[in-house]
């Protein structure tokens, strides 16, 4: 609404004026409601006094609308344009109501309106769309969506006025079809009285959201709404009170209107002050920055001409094919020339000025230009015989391809470094492989400088050795290394990392060297480096780790051979025992079919003879029923044992005879869901398998408390898969290996025995989720592959 923190006050003086104006209406209305005397007196009778004060007061509106839709039409602001659509609406409420006001003709009749309470029913309307505008404009987020133009606005104020205007007269045509407000004595009827009520309570909640929102907002203009809201209230409740037309209260109650009705303009015309003031402290922001700029130019002006060092301000120039091929040049300070050596250079190009001027000069300025990224560097310009340190940086927008150029001539500095090279060379060349062995050398071999380091490892002692021949001090050097000292006063580096080295007294040494020339002032090789480093112990210390790392790499191989063979040979047990114990299997079984049964028979059969000679016996009846019930287990514990179905039929017959098992046994639903071609199962690891799924199986009907359960069976030519899945109980799976299971075992004894065969058991469970068993093994044992851990 306006600028947060320019409209609230030091010490908040509004919002004081807002309390102490709303303390004195409590006061005055506690006065008109507890007076004992009833209705005062009348002091003067003005028929004229309301009609004047009405037209006053929807001049004084208008006015307020007009303010307000103005603002709006700036701020893009609904409060304001509450505001307005309501000081618009009660001022033509009140210009009705001020034609309509008995006693204006002679006789006590009203320009408009037949009836004494059209004046009535007028003032309520407009009152009741003034509070609630008021309240309406407190309460609706201030930003409008878009910003309404001027004519928009201006509109819609005139078409709610002529919209209002029509109900207005409506309201005077058809009044006396309306219910009366006043009774004939002029007192206010019970619905009036309620309306009035809630009349002011809508002043009195808009007074209080308005006072809060100025507190948090610092919006003045809400201030002053919150005053006018005030005042409403206070007229409206005291009204309700009850008083005589034209005694004291009465003719004060229409002051306090006028004054809240003010109150609005005032804040309005405070707005509009407050606005200007902001407008004029930007123009003259404005202005200030401007003077500040020129004055900025007038110093950068001076700064560019004063400083010592060249600057100026060049145009790359690019070829069809984006690369830079000259520059031209735009601006330059008076240093320029001293710099450079050009004169008249502006407008022109470098090109034309230097023909033969080197590629990375443009390189680099086309790069700047190109990239943004400014770059220093020193380099030479040979036909200006200079050598430059150049600070370049792009200068203005992308597009304009210029760059500023600070550069500095430092030809002077770079022949006193040069000079001062020339002189240095021996010492830094010296000191650049302490405290290594080294020396120096001229053409002839012979020795310039030596360091300590030279003398200790050669054991040359304290001799002076300056000005001796290399190869009279060691005339065992082979020709190979002096063919290296040619090559290097030839101009090449040469080095070696490890080269063996007799010496006359039959020691064998290991030496780290590097030969590499030196050259004088005027840049001719002199002679030559010799640095060198005996690297025999470290060469011994290698050659044993060698040998080291070779045994301990044959004790790799040996140990992963082993590894592996016994891997082969615990898998080829595992396979051995799952034989053997479906071997064992079977045999308890044939022994159970065999003999067991053929004894609980025979024993059947003789029983039921012995019950042919004898009267009826319980006892006999008893017993053969136990006899019975002894032959079904038998034969089913057999069948489980060793089912005939897995001996002489394929993988999914054995499942599916083990479903149907499970299912008359537990009532437990299993979907079988096959993938694979079975002909090529062995028949040790269809054994297991088939073993496995009963495992899981029996663990779904004892632990997963559900009906039903689902086996998938999927395989290829190297690998058999088969999942067994219910949506049960759940477990945690790493309970498995928490050390503190007290079940389980089963999954424990399939995981190792599947790990033992080349294959593995993978679960996802979780509690109340379900479970999931996936078991992976080898199709044959000739493909078992080794396990990634052997327990």
């Amino acid at each position: 609404m306006t600028e947060k923190g320019d409209a609230r006050k030091p010490a908040d003086f509004l919002f004081f004026a807002i309390i102490g104006t709303a303390a004195a209406y409590a006061i005055m209305l506690t006065v008109v409601f507890f007076r004992q005397e009833g209705p005062g007196s009348v002091v003067a009778v003005l028929p004229w006094f309301i009609p004047v004060i009405s037209a006053f007061h929807a001049l004084t509106l208008f006015c307020v609308a007009f303010l307000a839709i103005g603002r709006c039409s700036v701020l893009s602001d609904r409060t304001y344009y509450s505001v307005g659509l309501g000081a618009a609406g009660f001022g033509v409420a009140l210009a009705f109501h001020a034609l309509a006001w008995p006693g204006l003709l002679p006789g006590g009749g009203a320009l408009i309106g037949h009836l004494p309470g059209t004046s009535v029913w007028l003032l309520q309307i407009g009152i009741t769309l003034f509070s609630t505008a008021l309240l309406a404009a407190v309460l609706m987020r201030p930003t409008m969506s878009e910003k309404s133009g001027d004519r928009r606005l201006v509109v819609s104020a005139a078409a709610w006025m002529f919209f209002l205007t029509v109900v207005l007269m409506l309201v005077v045509v058809v009044e006396q079809h309306l219910p009366a407000l006043l009774s004939p004595a002029g007192v206010f009827r019970p619905y009036l009285l309620a309306w009035n009520a809630a009349v002011a309570v809508l002043f009195a909640v808009g007074a209080v959201l308005s006072v809060r929102r100025y507190r948090r907002t610092g919006e003045a203009f809400l201030g002053y709404i919150a005053i006018a809201q005030t005042g409403f209230a206070f007229v409206i409740f005291a009204t309700v009170g009850g008083m005589r037309r034209y005694d004291l209260w009465w003719y004060l109650l229409r002051v306090i209107i006028t004054g809240s009705v003010l109150v609005v303009l005032f804040g309005m015309l405070y707005e509009y002050v407050q606005l200007f003031r902001r407008e004029k402290a930007k123009t003259a922001l404005l202005l200030s920055s401007e003077k500040r700029w020129r004055e900025s130019e007038t110093r950068y002006r001076t700064l560019f001409e004063s400083i010592d060092q060249g600057f100026c301000i060049i145009e790359v120039l690019f070829n069809t094919d984006g690369a830079p091929v000259d520059y031209r040049f735009v601006e330059m300070n008076a240093a320029f020339e001293t710099h450079t050596g050009l004169r008249d250079v502006a407008g022109k190009r470098m090109r034309e000025l230097t023909p033969w001027h080197e590629e990375h000069w443009f390189e680099i300025y086309g790069r700047v230009a190109l990239t943004g990224r400014a770059e220093r560097f020193t380099n030479e310009a040979k036909q200006l015989k200079r050598w430059f340190e150049v600070y370049a940086f792009r200068f203005g927008q992308p597009e304009e391809r210029t760059v500023a150029v600070l550069f500095s001539d430092i030809s002077a500095r770079k022949r006193a470094e040069e000079a001062l090279r020339e002189s240095e060379e021996r010492l830094r060349l010296f000191f650049e492989y302490a405290p290594a062995a080294l020396a120096m050398f001229d053409r002839d071999m012979r020795y310039l400088s030596v360091s300590r380091r030279w003398r200790s490892d050669y054991k040359l002692g304290q001799s002076n050795l300056i000005g001796q021949s290399h190869y009279d001090i060691f005339p065992e050097i082979p020709d190979t290394w002096k063919a290296v000292h040619r090559r290097a006063l030839a101009g090449e580096v040469l080095r070696a990392d490890s080269e063996r080295f007799a010496r006359v007294d039959g020691s064998v040494h290991w030496l780290r060297w590097e030969v590499r020339p030196w050259r004088d002032a005027s840049g001719t090789i002199a002679g030559i480096v010799l640095f060198s480093e005996d690297v025999t112990a470290r060469m011994q210390a290698e050659e044993a780790l060698r040998q080291l790392n070779e045994h301990l790499e044959q004790r790799v191989i040996e140990r992963t051979e082993l590894a592996k063979a016994r891997a082969r040979q615990l898998q080829a047990l595992a396979v051995e025992l799952i034989e053997a114990e479906e071997g064992e299997r079977r045999r308890i079984a044939d022994l159970l079919h065999e003999d067991l049964q053929q004894i609980l028979a025979s024993a059947r059969m003789q029983l039921q003879a012995g019950r042919a000679n004898v009267p009826h016996e319980p006892m006999f009846v008893h017993a053969e029923r136990l006899l019975e019930e002894a032959i079904a287990k038998s034969r089913s514990l057999s069948h489980e044992l060793s089912p005939a179905v897995l001996h002489h039929a394929g993988l999914i017959a054995a499942l599916q005879w083990l479903i149907r098992r499970k299912h008359e046994q537990f009532g437990l639903q299993v979907a079988l869901e096959t993938r694979i071609d079975e002909h090529f199962v062995n028949v040790p690891i269809k054994i297991f398998l088939f073993r496995a799924v009963q495992e899981l199986l029996f663990n779904v009907v004892k632990h997963a408390a559900v009906t039903s359960a689902q086996v998938l069976l999927a395989g290829s030519d190297y690998a058999i898969a088969i999942t067994v899945s219910d949506q049960g109980r759940g477990f945690a799976p790493e309970i498995l290996d928490s050390g503190t299971l007290k079940g389980g075992l089963g999954l424990i004894s399939l995981r190792e025995r599947a790990r033992y065969i080349g294959g593995r058991l993978d679960i996802r469970s979780a509690s109340g989720q379900g479970t999931r068993i996936t078991l992976t093994v080898p199709a044959s044992p000739s493909k078992v592959r080794v396990p990634e851990r052997i327990s």
